[in-house]
């Protein structure tokens, strides 16, 4: 865990077997870039964790006031979807309330066995966030913007400004998830396959998300798995155990 201070970066490495791997907080000026990293991760144990199963993530940046943040070439592996957890475990999450990163660039990963692949929310600079390129497989959701919803979590601010672009998106139980409180998500030719559930769930206002050019292929409307748990921790209170 890297607390404070500025720049963060986190290369080349190895991590196999932990609950979370790196772990982004408060972190004030610069950029935090995870690249070209394989990881593996695990289920916390509930009794170790105030009784709650998942909240945990492989590579997380938290409440941090950044000029950019940079995610690529990551190989990531989770500890299974259509787990009964208390709260989400995620591959890549991205989350801040009244902090500002200026861009996001999230790019050229592989995200396996996660409730959600990669989860983004939170204020933006002008040149957005963009999620591109990755591929993403076997998960509960591969993209999430925004706040899914979940009564008893609220994120202050919205996820603004989000392209999700050339993404190859498979096997998952919802491709893409909008939330309510995504403004200006544009979600373009990516292909999205064999998803179980929603190859797009959008719950966002309307005209608040472009959809367009995608390749989109099957979908078995017989299984219905319910929407992964909203976050993957409680923003106020923060991760659980912290």
């Amino acid at each position: 865990m890297a607390q404070g201070g500025g720049n963060l970066t986190f290369n080349d490495n190895i991590v196999d077997k932990f609950t979370d791997a790196v772990f982004a907080f408060f972190q004030s000026g610069g950029s935090v870039n995870f690249r070209n990293n394989w990881v593996t991760v695990i289920d916390r144990d509930p009794n170790a964790n105030s009784g709650l199963l998942g909240g945990n993530a492989a590579l997380t940046i938290l409440f941090a006031n950044l000029d950019s943040a940079d995610a690529s070439g990551n190989t990531i592996h989770g500890p299974g979807r259509n787990v009964s957890r208390d709260i989400a475990v995620t591959g890549l999450i991205i989350f801040n309330t009244t902090q500002t990163i200026g861009s996001i660039d999230i790019w050229n990963n592989a995200i396996s066995n996660f409730d959600f692949a990669v989860f983004s929310s939170g204020e933006v600079g002008i040149s957005g966030a963009r999620i591109s390129e990755n591929r993403l497989h076997t998960n509960g959701a591969g993209v999430g913007v925004g706040q899914v919803p979940d009564p008893s979590i609220t994120i202050p601010t919205p996820a603004d400004n989000t392209r999700v672009s050339q993404n190859r998106i498979t096997g998952n139980d919802f491709g893409i998830i909008v939330a309510a409180n995504a403004v200006k998500t544009t979600i373009s030719r990516n292909q999205i396959a064999g998803n179980r559930e929603a190859a797009i769930l959008d719950l966002a206002a309307a005209g608040e998300t472009t959809v367009g050019d995608n390749l989109i292929r099957g979908k078995d409307t017989g299984n219905q798995p319910a929407i992964p748990p909203g976050m993957a921790f409680d923003p106020v209170v923060g991760p659980p155990g912290s």
